[in-house]
């Protein structure tokens, strides 16, 4: 229920970015930009304590499966977003 109201607003905050982009609404868009970064953190936060409140339920012999899991999760990601073909930096954050 929580990604579906927050994936709600990231769709509208989206859909109202492009509209003002097209019609040079500047004002606009750096707001949409801003709630869209706002809505972001909230939703990778709200990912990260599932995770870990999964993690914590689990004893070793899952503990073990978790990581695997993990793992196999991050390097599907990578995968995806071909992060292995773009130039290497020691930048992570802005």
């Amino acid at each position: 229920s929580f990604l579906d109201k927050y994936m709600g607003a990231y769709i509208r905050n989206q859909s109202t970015l492009f509209s003002s982009i097209k019609d040079s609404k500047d004002s606009i868009a750096f707001h949409c930009a801003d709630s869209l970064g706002i809505i972001k953190i909230a939703m990778e936060k709200e990912f990260y304590m599932n995770l870990s409140g999964i993690k914590n339920i689990c004893n070793s012999g899952q503990q073990k499966q978790f990581d695997n899991l993990i793992d196999n999760m991050s390097k599907e990601f990578v995968n995806r977003h071909n992060l292995h073909r773009s130039e290497k930096s020691n930048h992570d954050s802005l």
